[in-house]
């Protein structure tokens, strides 16, 4: 196979689950085709996704040359989500799992391996292990882009802290470093520290799992209300506190237990917490790095 023509299949695979997530009808806490949440729409999806095609050539091209510069990228795109559209934060989690998994896959290529799962998790540990303090400055400084309100004060490089890049760079703390002091209810930041476990172990086994027994927006969807009742989202527990975010969690587990149907399931969920105003971001984040590895291991053609 050409470069041309991996290079195409990476990108593509990574613009198409950005996109697909966004589509997959009745996700709870989520934006859809036909639901708005607050000032987001699926056209802001639309856009941020199409627009993010040069970005994640260029992480392409990082992995593929070897020259790992995720936090550069990272930075890069969150600027592009936020010129191409008028709803500001669409996709920062997004953008934060899928450049590091492009880079990983390109390096792949790189050392003619095989694009699997093993192959993948041994890439993505060498990029994150090659990244510098460099990469988390800029990490940083694309979360503050989007100027977050759901920021939690962390012990080290805390981002609410005017000092954090000089002691991100005293430190010379990685993105693995950098992401440590939120790991345990920030799950991209626990992706980065365990080297994308959830992703390779857990929620891309039951996106197969299901797709054994449905089309793929269902399974999809089911997949979806599965991370949701295994892990309190990172994004309801930054804003809303560790209780509501184990009492979603905790919901969406007892309805699974009681066998209703997905979009049932869905149903009930939006109906209890909508109101509320959660939004269940990071849940859809994870999804959109498993439907990447979906794409690019097993192929759209497959299921589209």
């Amino acid at each position: 196979m050409e470069k041309k023509e991996i290079k195409n299949n990476v990108v593509g695979s990574a613009i198409l689950a950005l996109t697909f997530e966004a589509s997959i009808e009745n996700k709870p806490l989520a934006v859809t085709k036909n639901k708005k949440r607050k000032n987001l729409s699926f056209e802001n999806f639309l856009a941020t996704a199409s627009y993010l095609a040069m970005n994640f050539a260029h992480s392409f091209e990082d992995g593929y040359s070897g020259n790992f510069r995720i936090g550069k990228r990272i930075f890069e795109a969150t600027k592009t989500m936020l010129s191409t559209q008028s709803a500001g934060n669409t996709s920062l989690g997004s953008i934060l799992l899928l450049t590091p998994l492009i880079t990983a896959s390109s390096y792949c290529y790189r050392k003619n391996l095989k694009i699997d799962i093993e192959n993948l998790r041994i890439a993505i540990k060498d990029v994150l292990e090659n990244s510098s303090y460099k990469d988390s400055v800029n990490i940083g400084k694309a979360i503050l882009l989007t100027q977050p309100t759901w920021l939690v004060n962390v012990k080290e490089f805390d981002l609410n802290n005017v000092s954090w890049i000089k002691e991100v760079r005293d430190k010379k703390a990685k993105p693995i470093n950098f992401m440590e002091v939120a790991k345990e209810f920030d799950w991209i930041a626990y992706e980065y520290c365990s080297y994308f476990e959830i992703t390779f172990n857990d929620s891309y086994p039951m996106l197969l799992k299901m797709l054994q027994k449905m089309e793929l927006s269902k399974a999809a969807l089911a997949t979806f209300i599965y991370l949701m009742s295994k892990r309190t989202d990172s994004h309801i527990y930054r804003k809303f506190g560790k209780d509501a975010a184990e009492k979603v969690r905790k919901v969406a587990s007892e309805l699974l237990a009681n066998k209703l149907s997905f979009e049932q399931i869905a149903d009930k969920i939006d109906k209890e917490f909508e109101p509320l105003g959660y939004t269940a971001g990071t849940t859809a984040d994870l999804l959109v790095a498993s439907l990447y590895l979906l794409f690019l291991i097993e192929g759209s053609k497959k299921y589209i």
